[in-house]
Order: structure tokens, then sequence, then C-alpha cells
């Protein structure tokens, strides 16, 4: 099995530090969304936040191997 490595000048590893910024951003704001919906959430919208919370841990472990 071969592994590609891919390495980026400082001008990409920016950009991808933005977009995955702004993706984690997002997803905080998704979150943060169906947390105001209601005083008690539902299973539905507990299994949603655990989703994007782990999408976002996800995210914070590219931007931390950047790094």
């Amino acid at each position: 099995m071969y592994r590609i490595i891919f390495i980026m000048n400082n001008e990409q590893k920016a950009q991808e530090y933005n977009m995955l910024l702004s993706r984690f951003t997002q997803l905080g704001n998704q979150i943060q969304e169906i947390k105001g919906q209601d005083l008690e959430l539902n299973q539905q919208q507990i299994q949603q936040i655990q989703k994007l919370e782990n999408e976002q841990r996800f995210i914070m472990s590219k931007i931390n191997s950047m790094m």
C-alpha cells in the first residue's frame, strides 16, 4: 500500500487552516442553535449534537497536525 504525502507551502497551510477554522465555527453555531431550540433536548437532538461535536474534534486534530 502506498501512502501519498502532500507537502503544503505556508500559503496553502493558511488557506487550509482558515477553511477548517471556519467549518469548526459553523459546527459550533449549529450546536448552539440546536441547544437553543428547547430547554430539554430530545434523543435526536442529543445525537445530532454528538455528531457535530465529533466533527469538531476531527477538525481540531487536523488543525493540530498542521502545526
